[in-house]
């Protein structure tokens, strides 16, 4: 029942979470923040069971952390992308966990860049990508309005359009949305309610 958002231009990115956690037909917690750091410059958006998520999490991080140490070299983006698909590719024949992310990144040899995984280990590279419940109804908003090399203010105001048509057409009640805009100069986050 999560609803992730992120959009990405030339050198920012806008990440979006819904702060709830639903269990069945109970809200279980509305004030969770579902962007996760992996370093200073690569945050990753997580949807799914709250245990398979905590758990894939702390592996992920500490595997990141680790490689870090060892080799004493920072990993890429898509090195990063690489390795959560591997796992999350493992794990499917293993012990099948139930989760979404969408990996951000931003370096100044590369510029910002964008990655979906699923549960199944499937890996894109975007522009814009939508997970959870509110993609169905967030996806065709996107491919109409989103514009390559989209200012920063625009964006925003694509967030705000998507949000309002999440709060209108959804019938679970997302009270509200954290939002996390990260840039070469600043990084700032902001709640939408």
């Amino acid at each position: 029942m999560d609803t992730l958002i992120s959009i990405i231009g030339e050198n920012y990115g806008i990440l979006i979470c819904d702060t709830i956690i639903p269990r069945s037909i109970y809200l279980l917690k509305d004030n969770t923040e579902k962007i996760y750091q992996l370093g200073n410059d690569k945050f990753l958006l997580v949807s799914g069971i709250p245990g398979d998520v905590s758990k894939f999490l702390e592996f992920i991080q500490k595997s990141i952390q680790f490689y870090v140490l060892k080799n004493n070299s920072k990993l890429s983006n898509h090195s990063i992308a690489n390795f959560i698909r591997f796992e999350l590719w493992k794990s499917l024949r293993k012990n099948p966990i139930k989760i979404n992310l969408i990996l951000f990144g931003i370096d100044k040899i590369f510029g910002t860049s964008l990655y979906a995984l699923d549960h199944y280990g499937s890996l894109l590279r975007l522009n814009y990508c939508v997970k959870g419940m509110g993609s169905s109804l967030i996806y065709s908003f996107l491919e109409k309005s989103f514009k390559d090399n989209i200012s920063s203010t625009n964006s925003i105001k694509l967030i705000i359009n998507c949000i309002k048509i999440i709060k209108k057409r959804f019938i679970l009640n997302t009270t509200k949305f954290f939002v996390k805009v990260i840039s070469f100069n600043e990084n700032f986050n902001f709640i939408l309610y």
